[in-house]
């Protein structure tokens, strides 16, 4: 319903100034679960007139001037519309149109190295964002740990959160060379969007 607003407000009034807002490599791509950072800059207008409207998220300040956190958590459209009123008119002074994404799907990292110590050791697995503009926290929120031994039945395990629990410390403190663990079935949340998605690549790992 609120799309389907900003579209009517779009048709009934909307007249193209200038392009007023983009982001801060001109790519005008917006992604959930992070704050977006965005310029706007409309001549002879303080930032005090305005009133910013998303279509979706939140937008805020940042502490440098015609700088703008937009906070998206969830993505309701491939679509993302700022809408920019002028406070005393009510007139529209732009609405801009960015690509909205989800966030490329994090590299797993497997910590397992000198796991057979005690339990305060920092092993399991981590999802983290490679090569990507943004600074991104992704929690880990399950996998399952598959252990095979030659000449005895696999072993399977689920994992809640990053750290291996006691179960699959147990797990790996039965290593011994030619065994095999199969982690699979990633489940794990990036930024603030509470979205939990799925990586079903298994990761084989084999004890030398």
């Amino acid at each position: 319903m609120r799309h389907l607003l900003f579209v009517a407000l779009l048709l009934l009034t909307y007249r193209v100034i200038a392009q007023a807002a983009y982001t801060l490599d001109s790519s005008n791509i917006v992604y959930a679960g992070i704050a977006n950072l965005v310029i706007i800059n409309i001549p002879n207008v303080r930032a005090s007139q305005m009133t910013l409207i998303p279509s979706f998220g939140t937008i805020r300040p940042d502490t440098i001037r015609n700088r703008y956190l937009w906070e998206i958590c969830h993505l309701d459209s491939n679509r993302a519309t700022l809408l920019i009123r002028k406070k005393a008119s009510d007139q529209i002074l732009d609405a801009v149109t960015f690509k909205a994404k989800m966030l490329p799907p994090p590299s797993i990292d497997l910590r397992i190295q000198n796991c057979g110590g005690c339990p305060e050791n920092q092993c399991g697995i981590a999802a983290f964002l490679k090569n990507f503009k943004f600074d991104v926290h992704c929690s880990m929120e399950q996998f399952e740990v598959g252990y095979i031994s030659k000449g005895q039945d696999l072993i399977e395990k689920i994992n809640h959160g990053a750290r291996f629990n006691s179960e699959v410390q147990d797990l790996i403190r039965k290593a011994k060379p030619g065994d095999k663990y199969i982690f699979r079935k990633f489940h794990f949340k990036c930024g603030c969007d509470e979205t939990v998605r799925r990586n079903y690549e298994p990761i084989i790992y084999t004890v030398k």
